[in-house]
């Protein structure tokens, strides 16, 4: 059972990286699209 739970913990730390890493990379560009949309509001 240990071992199970092991490998479900390592799949889920994998997929948080992933998120991570896609958050990270899509932070910049989500807050370039959110200024432009201020911009052209105003």
């Amino acid at each position: 059972l240990e071992k199970r739970k092991w490998k479900l913990f390592k799949k889920i730390e994998k997929v948080g990286q992933r998120v991570r890493d896609a958050v990270i990379s899509a932070g910049p560009a989500v807050a370039t699209v959110a200024q432009a949309t201020a911009l052209a509001k105003n």
